[in-house]
């Protein structure tokens, strides 16, 4: 067995893990955007936003990584396999600040950042600043909800 060989079929493990982890982080991303509204709820921090496009951005990468993967793994010549590892270590990077962002938004979320934040004056400022107006007109249009936290803090 050439080890030009061994190295491919490990270059290929290597990619369908990736595209393994790629169908992963474009699901969940998608998911915590489609379902629970993820996006819309950066009246206060933007890490709500950040995230779930994080994952699908970290997703799509990978996805197309690994399809340069296979390719140069195909080829095996070097200068497509020495490119793909800069282009791995970028990609490292990237997911970095993707798990970063994530872990930020899951402290916001344990410190009960939505109950403990600014939100009621940040809707006090609702007839003054018009970004706040316009974020949570959007936010209330696409989920149809009233209120703060919940409904009995709607009508101040």
């Amino acid at each position: 067995m050439a080890s030009g060989t061994r190295y491919t079929a490990l270059i290929w493990f290597l990619d369908i893990f990736l595209l393994l982890v790629s169908t992963a982080l474009v699901y969940l991303g998608t998911s915590l955007i489609v379902f629970y509204n993820l996006d819309r709820l950066n009246i206060e921090t933007n890490w709500y936003s950040t995230v779930p496009y994080c994952m699908i951005s970290t997703g799509i990468a990978n996805f197309l990584v690994a399809i340069y993967g296979f390719a140069g793994a195909a080829s095996e010549k070097r200068r497509y396999l020495l490119s793909y590892a800069g282009i791995l270590i970028a990609l490292f990077v990237a997911q970095i600040v993707a798990i970063f962002a994530a872990m930020e938004l899951r402290a916001d979320i344990k410190n009960d950042a939505m109950e403990n934040t600014d939100v009621f004056n940040a809707l006090v400022n609702y007839d003054r600043d018009p970004m706040v107006k316009e974020r949570w007109i959007h936010f209330i249009d696409s989920i149809i909800a009233v209120g703060g936290i919940n409904y009995n803090d709607g009508y101040m």
